[in-house]
């Protein structure tokens, strides 16, 4: 049975990033990181990485939480994991501009 880990990483008052992930040894075996937005007082998510079909990518999401793309990603979930909370926290401003672009 993997271990599971759930951690919160705050990118400013108003942002931040969910990482779920469940490892067994080395391999981790299932992950989602989401990137939210507080929107009239609620945490709203505007972009979600994960493994759900069995292969790493990441859903684009409209303002009511909608997937309105998918964009399959290359690598394994150990290769892609900690890309994508870097990638998160150096490019979270032009992810909440394009949700902002979008209502």
């Amino acid at each position: 049975m993997p271990k599971e880990s759930d951690h919160t990483i705050a990118i400013n008052d108003d942002v931040r990033l969910r990482v779920r992930f469940g490892v067994s040894g080395n391999n981790v075996e299932a992950f989602t990181v989401q990137l939210e937005v507080i929107v009239d007082g609620e945490w709203r998510p505007v972009v979600r990485y994960d493994g759900a079909h069995g292969v790493p990518h990441r859903d684009v999401l409209d303002r009511a939480g909608n997937v309105i793309a998918k964009e399959w990603l290359p690598g394994t979930f150990n290769d892609v994991l900690t890309s994508i909370i870097r990638e998160l926290r150096v490019n979270w401003r032009q992810h909440l501009s394009r949700f902002d672009r979008r209502r």
